[in-house]
């Protein structure tokens, strides 16, 4: 096993269920940890033992609150989902969208946060290129790009930007147009926090270790010459 005393989620993040939703899982270490604490809890609604105890004797209704029924229904309906695309297949999608994206980040001269043995395959964080103002960049991807990503917090506020790639946000697609949108904005000068206009079509993608080729343009036949009369 893991060696966990318990385990936490939330059915909004990879689980792609609406929000409202706590699962916790707790194996016979952490009821060990919990047992023994001399004082027990005096709170109700998040107190682990008073779950075990409703579930042992009122087995008709487990649960010592009035549980969001619609958001369990949404979230059953969520993991079958997720059973249905494979558990390898879904790790192995989100680790491709977490690749694709931290590659072409730095590419286009962003340093990563966190050390890729140890980061995690939903989220990036990542410091700008030099001259480039994070909360600018955020900005300019709302206002212009209709992209919300997220910033730092505490001490790295307005230093790094966090994108999160999990769920179904976790496509090749998806992934392309976000790294397509933040070159847009290097290129525009619009992150340096100026208004930038400059074109953002005038080279192949920095980010893309193997740009697609360009679709083929309209080609207009030739003119008949006119006829004289």
């Amino acid at each position: 096993g893991w060696g966990l005393a318990a385990v936490a989620t939330a059915s909004q993040k990879c689980l792609e269920s609406p929000p409202g939703v706590a699962p916790v899982a707790v194996t016979s270490l952490g009821w060990e940890i919990i047992d023994g604490q001399p004082a027990p809890s005096r709170g109700w609604y998040l107190n682990l033992r008073n779950w075990r105890r409703y579930e042992r004797e009122w087995p008709h209704h487990p649960y010592p609150v009035t549980i969001p029924s619609n958001n369990i229904v949404a979230l059953n309906r969520a993991i079958e989902r997720i059973l249905d695309e494979g558990l390898d297949a879904r790790f192995e999608r989100h680790r491709q969208a977490a690749e694709l994206l931290r590659g072409g980040l730095e590419r286009l001269g962003f340093t990563l946060f966190a050390d890729r043995r140890w980061a995690s395959p939903t989220v990036t964080v990542a410091y700008p290129p030099d001259g480039i103002k994070a909360a600018a960049l955020m900005e300019q991807l709302r206002v212009r790009h209709r992209i919300a990503v997220a910033g730092g917090l505490d001490h790295l506020a307005g230093r790094v930007i966090r994108i999160g790639h999990l769920g179904n946000q976790a496509t090749t697609e998806r992934i392309r147009r976000v790294l397509g949108a933040v070159e847009a904005c290097l290129r525009e000068g619009s992150a340096a926090g100026s208004p930038g206009r400059g074109s953002t079509r005038t080279a192949a993608p920095r980010w893309d270790p193997a740009p697609r080729p360009a679709a083929p343009g309209r080609t207009r036949r030739p003119r008949r010459p006119a006829r004289r009369t």
